[in-house]
């Protein structure tokens, strides 16, 4: 699946989508890293808070032989990175991200108690950068960038 962008510039440089490869990356160290899937497990809870509003579905967990599979992928792939690392990466983005969803829901009841009215907004609650920038302190230790652990 393509995003908009990717389009635009098939349409701008005259290519067909499937000539083009969009390589993504980050510049991360260990404390970004385990933010940026923290933030992504609060952006889960919302938006699954959003869909059972809507379609009155509840969550559905991925199967364990799911997680196994996850934990599994390196070691069946030809790669010159450590394999080992990579799967420990895995883990932390996938406690991360529990982390964040957690966190998330536990500030929605929060915010539901106190106020009585449930309330989904876009912007991220401030007690969310508080939790962020504590782990920040907690994680100083780590500040160079993953990809320099993966460089020979």
């Amino acid at each position: 699946m393509h995003t908009p962008l990717v389009y635009l510039v098939a349409i701008l440089c005259d290519l067909n989508v499937e000539q083009l490869t969009v390589y993504h990356a980050h510049q991360l160290t260990l404390k970004t890293f385990c933010f940026q899937h923290f933030n992504y497990g609060c952006g889960a809870f919302r938006f699954h808070q959003a869909k059972t509003q809507r379609t009155n579905e509840h969550i559905k967990v991925e199967p364990l032989k799911f997680y196994l599979n996850l934990l599994r992928y390196p070691f069946l792939q030809k790669s010159s990175q450590p394999k080992i690392l990579v799967t420990i990466l895995l883990l932390i983005s996938q406690f991360a991200n529990v982390a964040g969803f957690f966190w998330e829901q536990w500030q929605f009841r929060e915010l539901t108690i106190s106020s009585k009215t449930p309330v989904i907004s876009a912007e991220p609650l401030t007690q969310t950068v508080s939790l962020s920038q504590s782990i920040a302190n907690l994680w100083q230790v780590f500040q160079s960038p993953i990809s320099s652990i993966f460089q020979r």
